[in-house]
């Protein structure tokens, strides 16, 4: 008796032991299979994109539904300089005395308005000439001061009967206009509540695709160090292969997803019920959008937080894009999200195009764009900001007496034509000499 009594406190050191043991494993073993798994932090990494892309979208969806209820509008301005264009070695910059078009403009969303101003100038100097606009969810208001004092609107319906764009996608002119019907007088909890349904949609579509994540195949590569500019990061690489199964897989998981989303149930009935899809069609459509998709690959550069810095992408003959079609892109999300570079460079039967754009969390971008081949070379630059002000710029009081252009009567075509030639020093200063010389 006495004998066991000794034994106890070793049993039950030995329990003791084991049961350590044990808790170490359940929580040792996640980790160790990280180690021996490195294309998990890949599959970490992808889905992180995935929800900081939904986060961020969300953001400034907010941002904008913020403005239209407390009445503020949303200011966008910037510029676009051409630098070179020319057909067939014709130069046609050369005609002209402005090669940039600088742009000011206001979006009040509780009023469903977008109005502003372009300006025409050389390089981005003193204004030789401002087209002045306002258009609220029925008509649209310009006016060129400096050639003429004349107002001059245009109806969206008879722009629509007139044009050539019946059928075109699929629509017609009454399905544009029922669509359009939806968004006009939507006030600020209207909006609020379909923010909310657009949210819970990103995050249906979200979880379609991290499944398609979780399915695509991953070769890790080399620690190494990514080099942009000023910009360096430990990273390391790996290969992302994107195969049509985890596609059609993660889709199909997201129409699933939003179907079985009862938040978001009275949008996706009036959808279903307006264009007259299912949850079966919906599939069916997407399989037969995938099926001459082949698998390709891109490279991706990860941090130590487990950030995707840049990614990397480029066709090969086997790719899912045409034969006759090279493209590369690079994309970079540098200094941990506080600026964003976008890199694409596209040939297409004979034609280059070349475009990049940088943009900071502060609403700032510049952007570059190149065109080349049979027979165009095309560039041009430009930059852009956004920011919020109490009122816009342009009223709708400036615009009264205005002539509808689908409606103009022959006495005020002389009336107008009458006005313009009496401002014809503003074509002296948009136009080239060798230009006017032609014309005359």
């Amino acid at each position: 008796m006495n004998n066991s009594k000794k034994k106890w406190p070793v049993v039950a050191g030995v329990i003791a032991a084991v049961l350590v043991l044990a808790l170490i494993i359940f929580f040792a073993v996640p980790y160790v299979k990280d180690l021996s798994d490195p294309n998990k932090k890949a599959v970490t990494a992808m889905k992180n994109a995935g929800a900081d892309y939904t986060s961020d979208f969300s953001k400034r969806l907010n941002e904008m539904v913020d403005a239209a209820s407390s009445g503020k509008v949303i200011n966008s301005e910037g510029y676009v300089t051409f630098d070179n264009l020319s057909i067939n070695s014709q130069d046609y910059l050369s005609y002209l005395n402005v090669n940039t078009v600088k742009f000011i403009y206001d979006s009040d969303f509780s009023n469903g308005v977008i109005s502003g101003t372009l300006e025409l100038s050389k390089d981005n100097g003193d204004t030789v000439a401002t087209v002045r606009f306002y258009s609220d969810d029925k008509t649209f208001y310009f006016k060129v001061p400096e050639l003429t004092s004349y107002n001059f609107k245009m109806n969206y319906t008879d722009v629509a009967d007139n044009s050539q764009t019946s059928g075109m996608s699929g629509f017609d002119r009454e399905e544009i206009s029922a669509l359009a019907d939806l968004f006009r007088n939507i006030d600020s909890e209207d909006m609020e509540s379909y923010t909310k349904a657009v949210e819970s949609l990103m995050t249906d579509i979200l979880t379609g695709y991290n499944m398609a994540v979780d399915e695509f195949t991953y070769s890790a590569g080399d620690k190494t160090t990514y080099n942009a500019g000023e910009y360096s990061e430990d990273v390391r690489q790996y290969t992302v292969t994107i195969t049509k199964q985890a596609l059609l897989n993660g889709a199909n998981a997201a129409v699933d997803a939003v179907f079985d989303d009862e938040s978001i149930s009275g949008y996706r009935t009036l959808i279903t019920s307006y264009y007259k899809n299912s949850r079966e069609k919906l599939k069916a459509a997407i399989e037969e959008k995938l099926a001459d998709f082949k698998d390709f690959s891109i490279v991706i550069y990860v941090n130590n937080d487990e950030k995707i810095v840049a990614w990397n992408c480029q066709n090969s003959e086997d790719s899912a894009v045409s034969q006759n079609s090279k493209y590369s892109a690079v994309i970079e999300n540098l200094l941990n999200g506080k600026f964003n570079r976008f890199a694409w460079n596209v040939e297409s039967d004979g034609v280059k195009l070349s475009a990049e754009s940088i943009s900071d969390n502060g609403g700032n971008a510049k952007v570059s764009i190149g065109i080349s081949g049979k027979g165009i070379e095309s560039s041009y630059r430009g930059e852009a900001k956004q920011s919020y002000k109490d009122g816009a710029q342009v009223k709708a009081s400036e615009f009264s007496s205005a002539i509808n252009v689908a409606e103009l009567t022959n006495s005020q075509a002389q009336s107008v034509m009458i006005d313009v030639f009496s401002h014809a020093d503003l074509f002296s200063k948009l136009l080239a000499p060798s230009l006017l010389q032609q014309l005359e």
